[in-house]
């Protein structure tokens, strides 16, 4: 690995790090309890629950990307069509 690679490695794991921690925060004030306390099928009922918002937030990222792509080839052949 690059030390670029590395440095960039290092940046997403502290990033990642930092909203792992804020996010885990929020939930023990939202749901006052142990997370290891849950009963078992509680806590698979909660993980398929963010399994499928997950589902949701990719599928339309997917789409929306998709159509920024769309519009920039759009936008690319207009301004080559205005140039000449």
């Amino acid at each position: 690995m690059t030390k670029e690679q590395q440095a960039h490695a290092e940046y997403i794991n502290d990033q990642e790090s930092k909203l792992f921690l804020e996010k885990y925060k929020k939930g023990a004030i939202e749901h006052k309890g142990k997370l290891w306390e849950v009963d078992l099928l509680t806590l698979i009922d909660n993980l398929i629950e963010e399994i499928l918002d997950l589902k949701s937030y990719a599928f339309t990222t997917k789409t929306l990307v998709e159509d920024l792509i769309a519009e920039n080839i759009e936008l690319k052949a207009e301004i080559k069509r205005l140039k000449k």
